[in-house]
């Protein structure tokens, strides 16, 4: 397997556990607010937070590691452009996590 194949299916490994994270996102925001609504009986901030913060992170890194997998897949110019927005959006929040 060249390095080119390799990326491809790396990007879009990263990009389908990005997907499955942002949907499992939804559903623990989703059973929070169910929790808040049992416990306080009202909607106290319906999981939005949580929400909020994986469609921040997870839908930007999702879209940018499929489209540097299938730049890398059609040998597009921009490929590495992808690539390095891509593994940059990905270790941001671990360097804002370090950092602070």
């Amino acid at each position: 397997m060249n390095a080119s194949r390799w990326t491809v299916c790396v990007n879009a490994g990263l990009a389908l556990c990005s997907a499955i994270g942002l949907v499992a996102n939804w559903v623990l925001a989703k059973r929070d607010a169910a929790a808040e609504v049992r416990e306080y009986g009202r909607n106290v901030d319906s999981g939005g937070y949580v929400l909020l913060a994986g469609a921040f992170i997870l839908l930007p890194a999702m879209i940018l590691l499929s489209l540097a997998a299938i730049g890398f897949w059609r040998q597009w110019p921009e490929r590495w452009l992808f690539q390095g927005l891509a593994v940059a959006w990905c270790l941001w929040p671990l360097l804002m996590m370090l950092a602070g």
